[in-house]
């Protein structure tokens, strides 16, 4: 999903280095924007991790009706998350799970 933040090893390299997804591709694969230099590169899903989110971040919910939404992510306990609906007052209350939402 475009716009998340990951950790993905450049070809060669032992260390992961951050970057956003900024497109997924045909066949699965995402274009990613590697750092501050803009440098990008290609990586399938199973070559990167997507970085979870902390209290205050902002994230995008990656499945259910909600999918593709973004939110401010209020607290996690266990499976069970607190967000705020962008430009509103409103909360939810959800099991979101660690692969449910990505910070962005």
């Amino acid at each position: 999903m475009p716009d998340i933040v990951v950790n993905v090893r450049r070809l060669g390299e032992e260390e992961f280095v951050a970057g956003i997804v900024r497109e997924v591709l045909m066949d699965g694969s995402c274009r990613i924007v590697l750092g501050d230099n803009g440098e990008t590169m290609t990586a399938l899903p199973d070559e990167m991790d997507v970085v979870a989110p902390r209290k205050n971040d902002k994230v995008k919910i990656m499945a259910g009706v909600q999918r593709g939404t973004t939110r401010k992510l209020i607290g996690v306990e266990g499976n069970d998350g607190i967000v705020k609906v962008d430009d509103s007052r409103d909360y939810r209350i959800g099991s979101f799970g660690k692969t449910n939402i990505a910070m962005i």
